[in-house]
């Protein structure tokens, strides 16, 4: 019984998947008498465009930015859990010192790599 109420949910989502596979293949008739430099040309004027370019950029630079510095803020609690241990807990705060830093400096690579990326396909904050 299960299998018979089941088939028109199934049969259901099927439709609705060819419809919205085959709505993402259907052109936009303003588009289609362009040439493709034109749409292309008109499409990064516009508005929504330039600024998701922006909010990209401006995005990845303020994330970094923060978590950067979250990461420093936690190095120099690092440093005063170290200076204030007592000698055996001194390695176990050394070593989460290290894993900060190297989070930290990991952060500010990828951040520095996204905006080089970023920079290359001319999304700026401008």
């Amino acid at each position: 019984m299960k299998s018979k109420n089941n088939q028109p949910r199934i049969i259901r989502n099927l439709v609705t998947a060819l419809i919205f596979v085959s709505a993402m293949f259907y052109k936009v008739p303003i588009f289609a008498a362009m040439t493709e430099e034109e749409a292309m040309s008109s499409l990064q004027n516009q508005a929504f465009y330039v600024g998701t370019k922006t909010l990209i950029a401006v995005g990845t630079g303020a994330l970094t930015t923060l978590l950067t510095a979250a990461g420093v803020f936690l190095i120099i609690g690092q440093i005063g859990k170290y200076n204030t241990a007592q000698n055996e807990e001194k390695a176990k705060h050394k070593k989460r010192g290290i894993e900060i830093t190297i989070g930290t400096v990991a952060v500010l690579l990828v951040g520095g790599i996204l905006t080089w990326i970023f920079a290359i396909y001319g999304v700026s904050a401008e």
